[in-house]
């Protein structure tokens, strides 16, 4: 019979650790982020929308990439709403008129102008 040192047995629990996978907490944290993310995203698209504007692939995945960011204190719900909207109107007015689309846009670009324009802004930056 084959016995193992203390070193092998802890690797080996690191090993089955990892291979268990992530928890159910982990797993329910990350879906709720996630539709926190999408909930979002869609609020800020459709203060866009109402503006006349046109949001891009790119304009959308930047401003999913920002909105993914941050460190939430749920006692400040009021002011996640409120900056949503800051983040939001910062982002309309630094769109712009594409020739190719013949039309005002929001691309990546006008996500990272709104950025530089309204951080810090809780919890997103």
């Amino acid at each position: 019979m084959r016995t193992f040192s203390s070193c092998t047995a802890a690797w080996l629990l690191v090993l089955i650790a990892f291979l268990a996978g992530p928890s159910r907490e982990t797993l329910a944290a990350r879906q709720n982020q996630r539709a926190r993310v999408d909930r979002e995203t869609l609020e800020v698209m459709s203060i866009l929308n109402r503006r006349g504007l046109t949001v891009t692939r790119d304009g959308e995945a930047a401003i999913r990439k920002f909105l993914s960011g941050g460190r939430r204190d749920d006692s400040r719900t009021k002011n996640i709403e409120e900056n949503l909207k800051t983040f939001a109107a910062a982002v309309a007015d630094s769109a712009h008129f594409s020739e190719t689309a013949g039309k005002t846009v929001v691309d990546a670009s006008s996500v990272d102008r709104a950025r530089s324009n309204v951080c810090p802004l809780y919890p997103w930056c």
